[in-house]
């Protein structure tokens, strides 16, 4: 996103999509051509599905590290027998991701556009314990894991918990935003629409429940702040009060807070003991809700999502679930 309030357009590059695969070297090449042949303000999105299809990657010189390296290719033979396949895979795709997310820095400082570009890079959900073992019981990754002191986020991936919650979130606009600091600002993605529209001068819609957080990217006071942040999926609920944090896991399930400052894994509930505190967050939830409003296909065929589903999927129907090995 070029910061400018006159934005001219919005480009949308994707990639190109086959049954079973998803090729993010061909989205990064469409993505770097555009930037390239453009001129005016845009708002380009790039959407790298890196990490979601444990598949052979191509372009072997490309993506390779010390650890999870091969011989010629990443497909090729593994330099760690002891490491399974599908785990070298995925380690490609997040590497691929890296190294795609450096072909764009490059350009834009090759083109002089740094400074005139703010660029965000994030995630739409929390960490999944993928590659689970005796070994590794939270994945071979361990994304929910903290490698320095081992304290653990509860649940990941599809829930409420902070394991499902918590996502990257790293901005980059040299000259304007000061590099490696870190804030400890709580916020979520519906702020990201007023932030864009403050950034470019736009006015954000009325009835939203966003708050921009453009301040505490340029360094100055945030001084609107959420007093409670709240989520609904698939039929679980959870609010966020500061560093309290009270679920709900099914609609027919008993209320459960948890003191983030004591007790970041969320282990130990005790909704006994803050009944008022408890009392006011349900409160919250019971006003945010909202009823679902079913949508409408303009094609009543489904075509274009039939497509979809078929290209991530490899047929119309959804892939069945792996199976967690037993503990």
């Amino acid at each position: 996103l070029v910061a400018d309030p006159n934005v001219a357009n919005r480009v949308w590059y994707g990639g190109i999509q086959d049954v079973g695969y998803i090729e993010n070297g061909v989205l990064t090449e469409n993505t770097l051509s555009g930037i390239s042949g453009t001129t005016g303000v845009q708002d380009i999105e790039i959407a790298f599905d890196g990490s979601y299809m444990l598949v052979s990657t191509t372009n072997g010189r490309v993506y390779r590290s010390n650890d999870f390296a091969t011989t010629e290719t990443v497909s090729g033979s593994p330099n760690d027998p002891a490491i399974p396949q599908d785990v070298k895979n995925y380690a490609a795709m997040v590497s691929m991701v890296d190294h795609n997310v450096g072909q764009v820095l490059s350009l834009l400082r090759e083109l002089k556009l740094e400074k005139d570009t703010i660029v965000f890079f994030t995630g739409d959900n929390g960490g999944q314990d993928r590659f689970r073992s005796p070994k590794h019981p939270r994945g071979f990754f361990g994304p929910n894991v903290n490698p320095k002191n081992g304290a653990e986020f509860r649940g990941g991936k599809g829930n409420l918990f902070e394991g499902g919650l918590r996502i990257p979130y790293l901005v980059r606009w040299p000259g304007k935003i000061k590099p490696r600091q870190v804030n400890d600002l709580i916020f979520y993605q519906p702020d990201v629409l007023p932030t864009l529209a403050e950034l470019t001068g736009a006015k954000a819609p009325d009835d939203i429940d966003g708050i921009s957080f453009l301040p505490t990217l340029l360094g100055q006071t945030q001084t609107k702040k959420h007093e409670m942040l709240y989520w609904e999926f698939r039929g679980q609920t959870a609010v966020r009060q500061g560093l309290w944090k009270a679920i709900q896991t099914k609609p027919d399930r008993p209320w459960e807070l948890y003191d983030l400052s004591q007790d970041i894994s969320e282990s130990t509930n005790v909704a006994a003991e803050q009944p008022d505190r408890l009392a006011k967050m349900k409160a919250f939830a019971k006003a945010s809700h909202e009823p679902v409003r079913a949508g409408k296909y303009l094609d009543p065929k489904r075509t274009r999502h039939e497509r979809d589903r078929k290209a991530k999927w490899g047929t119309a129907k959804p892939q069945p679930r792996a199976r967690r090995p037993r503990k």
